[in-house]
């Protein structure tokens, strides 16, 4: 039993260390750069599939282990401007007119249900039917 949960999660970190380095529709060839970490050599999916579990087992130690900063080095003007317009993004819902604020509205529940129910039926959301009204009121169009 014990020898069966090892041999899964032998298989599931080698399906994980393969996937890092190649889809097997692709075929491309991967730069590997363990060779000085006394792991074998490879450069495609293949050739990983075709190494030993041992030196799988290196591979997986190697690439599953906290990286230590001083075997990283700085982005490159390319992959830098990638991770300022990335970092830059806003996160959430897109920004419509002047964005949104959150107020609070006091209603009596009976009449919040019916609005809700109202909602609902006609498949808007309560945040829209309150911003219709309220257009109505002011002499705007609704929109």
């Amino acid at each position: 039993m014990e020898s069966e949960s090892v041999s899964r999660e032998y298989q599931a970190r080698i399906s994980t260390v393969g996937r890092l380095y190649a889809h097997e529709e692709s075929k491309k060839p991967i730069r590997s750069k363990v060779t000085s970490h006394d792991l074998s050599d490879f450069s495609n999916a293949e050739e990983f599939a075709a190494l030993s579990p041992e030196d799988k087992e290196k591979v997986w130690q190697y690439y599953n282990r906290k990286i230590p900063f001083s075997e990283t080095r700085p982005l490159d003007s390319h992959k830098r401007a990638r991770f300022e317009r990335t970092r830059r993004r806003s996160v959430g819902r897109p920004k419509i007119g002047q964005g949104a604020k959150v107020v609070a509205v006091t209603l009596e529940k009976g009449f919040l249900n019916r609005v809700d129910a109202y909602a609902k039926k006609h498949k808007i959301k309560r945040a829209q039917m309150i911003t219709q009204g309220l257009r109505i009121i002011m002499g705007e169009t609704a929109a």
